[in-house]
């Protein structure tokens, strides 16, 4: 049994939680080639007041792990990006290769419809390959690249039914094959 200060209850100590933001992990992706299905996409500053876009998503096939230094079905990753030379870039990319839209055609509203409230990617599944890339001064950074978006259909084929009921449950997949051919 827990001894608390006198005056204390143990519901007190926990006054605020309603409003508190749960603790994620900054599980960066690591090299590897994967299948990782949106969970957010966010914009937002870090401490330093440097605003950055976040991708956060779920390994949902490992294709490749880059012999065990990779990441493992299941696992929650980020793809984070600050606000600088490669921002733009970056989110362009990611817009025009897992929303199908042209890199000509990308425009602020594109970007800002990714990343605002209405979250349509949410459950979007996209093709991320990731590799370590040296410098010519020696340092090494994480190349991220989103490939494409992976069709429901063939998200469908790579699970089993036990895991796509735990990755995308109340049959989801199927909702969205039969939107996709109803359109």
């Amino acid at each position: 049994m827990t001894s608390l200060a006198s005056g204390t209850t143990l519901t007190s100590i926990f006054s605020g939680i309603r409003t508190a933001k749960a603790t994620l992990d900054a599980n960066y992706l690591r090299p590897g080639h994967y299948v990782c299905r949106i969970d957010k996409c966010k914009i937002d500053q870090n401490r330093k007041k440097i605003t950055f876009a976040a991708i956060e998503m779920t390994v949902i096939q490992v294709r490749d792990n880059e012999q065990g230094q990779g990441h493992s079905q299941g696992e929650c990753v980020t793809f984070y990006v600050e606000q600088g030379d490669y921002f733009l870039p970056e989110i362009k990319s990611f817009i025009g290769n897992v929303m199908g839209i042209p890199q000509d055609q990308i425009t602020e509203e594109h970007a800002a419809e990714a990343f605002g409230e209405g979250q349509p990617l949410v459950g979007t599944c996209a093709e991320v390959q990731a590799r370590q890339i040296t410098t010519k001064n020696g340092g090494v950074f994480t190349r991220v690249s989103f490939r494409r978006e992976v069709p429901a259909a063939e998200i469908k084929q790579i699970l089993s039914p036990e895991e796509e009921a735990m990755y995308f449950p109340d049959n989801y997949l199927d909702r969205v094959i039969a939107a996709e051919q109803a359109a």
